[in-house]
């Protein structure tokens, strides 16, 4: 799903957010990123989205080199990538269902998603409805997303993700705003699509959480890729202990 070969980022400013980073995602994978703030994990996954382009280095992600991606190719690709942001990036002035329907609009034209929007059909509702259910949210259907917590409008986020039926799920501090709680109602959701066979890969700044939750971890640090393995040889790092937050709001 995912190959990269000593990925470097500088951005303009000077500022070296991922030095020769190497490493390879395979289908089915469910990979936690952990790191200290500016480690570059959101440098990172904006990479594999395409919303950041390398600086040095090569990145395929579904077999395409991302440094040399057309916009229509960019935007087919998408199409396949389910991105669950950190600051939540709902339309505040609508409601619910207009956010999480927003999520299936790469698969349609540019006429059809208006009318979408506009005049959902009872399916496209009802799949809608069907996520939000499943991250707690059932009720909220027609809510205006405004008057959501943060924590609710990041489950929004993780519903249309849901609703965009993407191979590929990438998910920054998804339950950064969040309870516990909450938070184990989200890293469920996301697991169970993982064992549906959705590739995943998460930062998360709770080392507790990736612990349980993930198959692999990677840990960044001043842009360097320093460990890739399973939880169990991560609890031997000393400054990753079980319970340390190690960073959150990192470029």
């Amino acid at each position: 799903m995912i190959r990269a070969q000593n990925l470097t980022k500088r951005y303009a400013d000077g500022t070296l957010a991922l030095a020769q980073v190497s490493l390879t995602v395979g289908p089915g994978e469910m990979v936690g990123l952990l790191g200290p703030s500016g480690a570059g994990k959101t440098t990172l996954l904006r990479l594999f989205y395409g919303a950041l382009r390398p600086s040095a280095g090569r990145l395929e992600v579904m077999g395409r080199s991302m440094d040399q991606l057309q916009p229509a190719i960019l935007r087919r690709l998408r199409r396949q990538v389910a991105v669950i942001p950190q600051s939540h990036h709902v339309i505040p002035h609508t409601s619910v269902l207009y956010n999480v329907l927003i999520g299936g609009l790469g698969y349609l034209s540019t006429g059809r998603s208006l009318l979408t929007l506009a005049r959902a059909r009872y399916e496209e509702v009802m799949m809608a409805h069907r996520a939000l259910e499943r991250v707690g949210l059932g009720g909220e259907l027609h809510t205006r997303a405004e008057v959501l917590s943060g924590g609710q409008q990041q489950r929004v986020a993780v519903a249309r993700a849901l609703v965009q039926g993407a191979s590929l799920i990438l998910a920054d501090e998804p339950v950064a705003s969040v309870d516990e709680p909450t938070a184990e109602t989200v890293l469920d959701v996301l697991r169970e699509l993982n064992q549906q066979g959705k590739t995943v890969v998460m930062s998360l700044h709770q080392v507790d959480f990736a612990l349980a939750y993930c198959s692999r971890l990677l840990v960044l640090d001043g842009g360097r890729l320093l460990h890739d393995g399973s939880p169990g040889e991560i609890r031997g790092l000393e400054i990753y202990r079980s319970r340390e937050e190690v960073g959150c709001g990192d470029r």
